[in-house]
């Protein structure tokens, strides 16, 4: 009966041991989480200050577009004069086509960073609904540690104490 006792005491003292070992890591877990958690913000605005650049980009893209037309039209009109004057504006024509050129060759890469800018758009999303999946996933975790600890907390309290 003895023998039984101490090998209870024994059990119990290993059991409380045991408890409060898994109450501490799970508080240490609890710490990552919060660090992660303090992480997972950061990036999250750091996300979002680079999606306002960008919306920046794109209102500045709209400017170089617009005066990517403007010179469009101009080269357009000195085509005309030129070739109203005939022989005198021949080197003017000249001129007048190579601006019509540059005004299309810059309004193409403003196409092409807008297809540039819209796949970015789409990474955003996909990184704001995967930031926010993430966050959702570390609450129900997060509360799921706190209930397992009060519950071993809990537990503690249930094994009487031996002597």
């Amino acid at each position: 009966m003895e023998e039984n006792m101490v090998l209870s005491v024994h059990t119990g003292d290993r059991l409380q041991e045991q408890i409060n070992n898994a109450i501490h890591m799970l508080k240490d877990d609890i710490f990552y989480l919060d660090e992660t958690r303090d992480d997972f913000e950061r990036l999250e605005k750091t996300a979002e200050e680079a999606f306002k650049a960008l919306r920046q980009t794109e209102k500045s893209m709209i400017a170089i577009q617009n005066i990517a037309m403007n010179v469009k039209i101009l080269g357009f009109n000195a085509s005309i004069e030129a070739n109203r004057v005939k022989e005198n504006g021949k080197g003017f024509s000249v001129i007048a086509s190579e601006v019509r050129n540059l005004a299309e060759t810059t309004n193409a890469s403003v196409v092409k960073i807008s297809e540039a800018v819209m796949k970015l758009d789409d990474f955003r999303d996909n990184l704001s609904s995967g930031i926010e999946e993430i966050t959702k996933r570390y609450g129900y975790l997060y509360d799921d540690m706190k209930k397992v600890i009060d519950t071993l907390k809990t537990a503690k309290k249930d094994i009487p104490e031996q002597e």
